[in-house]
């Protein structure tokens, strides 16, 4: 199930920094259907207020680590057939990170960095 972590993405191994920026368009692309996204938000995975916001920060971390970028998103698809509770969900960012530093050993390696080096956490 694609999901928007909300964390930091210097504390992403690649395939997770990768993998959240395409999830990033597999949400744009959801919303652009006009498709439910009920069970995303029951599974704490999407915040579609701060989609943009978190696609143009994993676009800089991309290219802070010299990976290529040539996938923009510069506006948000028609949401008028959303409640505005939908547009309005926040994910649990304590919720996501605990699952992310629990699947992933170099995630939790670079949050420990992160950590280390007084860096915010929460996007």
């Amino acid at each position: 199930m694609a999901r928007s972590w909300m964390v930091n993405p210097k504390i992403h191994c690649v395939q997770h920094l990768m993998g959240a920026h395409a999830e990033c368009h597999i949400f744009w692309g959801i919303l652009n259907k006009k498709k439910s996204i009920k069970g995303y938000i029951n599974s704490n995975c999407i915040e579609i207020n701060s989609l943009l916001n978190y696609h143009k920060i994993l676009q800089e971390e991309m290219l802070r680590r010299n990976y290529n970028h040539n996938s923009p998103l510069d506006s948000l698809p028609d949401l008028s057939y959303l409640t505005y509770e939908e547009i309005n969900v926040t994910v649990d960012r304590q919720k996501s990170l605990d699952m992310l530093l629990e699947r992933c050993d170099k995630c939790r390696e670079n949050y420990v960095q992160l950590c280390d080096n007084n860096e915010y956490i929460f996007v």
